[in-house]
């Protein structure tokens, strides 16, 4: 992935949420952040693993990047 975790950040931000009274779950949450970013870390992972050598090199083939014959 291109952008770390800020774990440190995280952590304050979310005893401060929690202080305030914000719930643990759901969208714009305090667990919200790391969710995303676990979620989105497993996800590369699993298409790191999914694609052999020359699909990497070659790129998705389905993403709508091809010119279309009819």
């Amino acid at each position: 992935m291109s952008n770390s975790f800020d774990f440190k950040s995280f952590k304050a931000n979310a005893i401060e949420q929690l202080k305030s009274g914000v719930p643990l779950a759901g969208k714009d949450r305090v667990l919200a952040p790391l969710l995303e970013d676990l979620l989105n870390s497993a996800l590369e992972g699993e298409m790191d693993s999914h694609l052999d050598e020359s699909e990497r090199e070659f790129g998705n083939r389905r993403n709508g990047h091809m010119s279309k014959q009819v």
